[in-house]
């Protein structure tokens, strides 16, 4: 979801071996199954999925607080 809202890129690895970078464009149901719909690759049903990671770190920084 944060992928989705946030347009942040994600890492996917998929239960075949296969992995992959990108971003969620939609999170829903098709046919009574749980999808997710990427920007650049083919809408993946949620138990193809074995794990999601952000693509990088989060940065901490105190950019903009004052």
């Amino acid at each position: 979801e944060e992928s989705q809202i946030r347009g942040i890129p994600i890492e996917i690895h998929l239960r075949d071996g296969r992995k992959f970078e990108d971003r969620v464009r939609e999170i829903g149901k098709l046919e009574g199954e749980d999808f997710v719909v990427f920007r650049d690759h083919e809408a993946t049903p949620l138990r193809r999925i074995s794990n999601v990671r952000r693509a990088w770190p989060v940065e901490h920084t105190y950019a903009g607080k004052h």
